[in-house]
């Protein structure tokens, strides 16, 4: 876990270089762009009782791994043990589902009125004036709660989809995104599901980046390109 979670932490700082080469410096408002994505993510859930509609569950996973990109970009720039912190919040979260595996009483996995319950509890979190690494601390215990509990997923298929997600990046502007020549609809399905559900079948290897890239070429060519 160790090593899949600094590889993270690396691959974002990597990135935000890319964007801006002193980011840390900047110090950008991560805590808002946190507030916005997980306040978007709930929209991938019925919360609107005046409204009729059903849960994209598909969506929410795409929400969950864009917010990470946030989390771990606030980490970096607070200087805080991003390491430690998520090792230590995914060990409660497992102590609490082995307790859950002895005592019947408790019920380790949740619901998706729960699940909003600790997105709220994320945005307020990130709200808060005085950001400390309390605060930070509670935002990943939150995320990872639902990641664990909800999504029944654990680090390892986070590590698969965040890597995966920064891949398919790539990949769209090797393939025109900004000239519009990318097809984004993968046969009915936004490229990001896709490229999730590629990536589930998928070993964590040392080139596991290189079988992302591989493919998603071979399902982008025969399957979105020959299809058109």
């Amino acid at each position: 876990m160790n090593k899949m979670i600094n590889e993270m932490v690396d691959l974002q700082n990597k990135m935000n270089k890319k964007v801006t080469d002193d980011w840390v410096s900047k110090n950008y408002d991560w805590n808002l762009a946190l507030v916005m994505e997980t306040a978007e993510s709930i929209d991938s859930f019925c919360w609107k009782w005046w409204k009729k509609g059903e849960p994209d569950i598909n969506n929410f996973v795409v929400e969950m791994v864009d917010m990470w990109h946030f989390i771990l970009s606030l980490g970096i720039q607070n200087e805080y043990n991003i390491n430690k912190i998520v090792i230590d919040k995914a060990n409660d979260i497992l102590e609490f589902q082995k307790l859950n595996y002895e005592n019947e009483e408790f019920d380790f996995e949740i619901d998706e009125t729960q699940t909003i319950h600790y997105l709220k509890n994320m945005i307020f979190n990130a709200m808060v004036p005085h950001f400390k690494l309390g605060e930070f601390e509670t935002i990943v215990y939150n995320f990872l709660n639902v990641w664990y509990r909800f999504l029944t997923l654990d680090v390892y298929d986070l590590y698969k989809f965040y890597m995966t997600k920064n891949q398919l990046n790539l990949f769209r502007q090797t393939h025109g995104y900004k000239t519009g020549e990318y097809i984004k609809n993968w046969n009915g399905s936004e490229d990001n599901v896709t490229a999730f559900r590629i990536a589930s079948d998928l070993h964590v290897t040392e080139h596991f980046m290189e079988d992302v890239e591989k493919e998603l070429e071979t399902y982008y060519t025969e399957n979105v390109l020959n299809a058109e």
